[in-house]
């Protein structure tokens, strides 16, 4: 082994004597231009889909009557939501859901086929 290896001084070994963990001044150049160029195309390409997202989405305002009914179309294959999950959603029992649907189903005068189905999962009240 060299004599300046037994001592720990590296600083004097050259290219042969120890593996060059780093590459020439050209290489860095052109790995730092192709990482920027690379930067600017994500950059790019993130821009645009963020752009088509907001203009591609449209603004769907519902008020709370049809999301709502929504709520309701969707539990209606269950057998209706479970209790926690209308006691977190509305903060009311499965009675008052019930009874608040069919306030709305026959207000509302909404579609036959909705008002099937859901009749079909929600019994309508003795009242009604």
């Amino acid at each position: 082994m060299p004599e300046h290896l037994q001592r720990g001084d590296l600083s004097t070994t050259t290219g042969r004597d120890r593996p060059v963990l780093h590459p020439g001044p050209l290489r860095r150049e052109q790995d730092q231009a192709a990482i920027e160029a690379d930067v600017r195309n994500y950059r790019q390409l993130h821009r645009q889909k963020r752009q088509t997202a907001t203009t591609r989405r449209p603004r769907v305002v519902r008020d709370e009557t049809e999301v709502f009914l929504v709520f309701a179309d969707i539990w209606a294959p269950f057998g209706g939501p479970p209790e926690a999950e209308l006691f977190v959603t509305y903060g009311i029992t499965r009675a008052t859901f019930f009874e608040r649907l069919w306030q709305i189903i026959t207000s509302m005068k909404c579609d036959r086929s909705v008002a099937q189905r859901l009749s079909a999962a929600y019994p309508p009240p003795p009242s009604l």
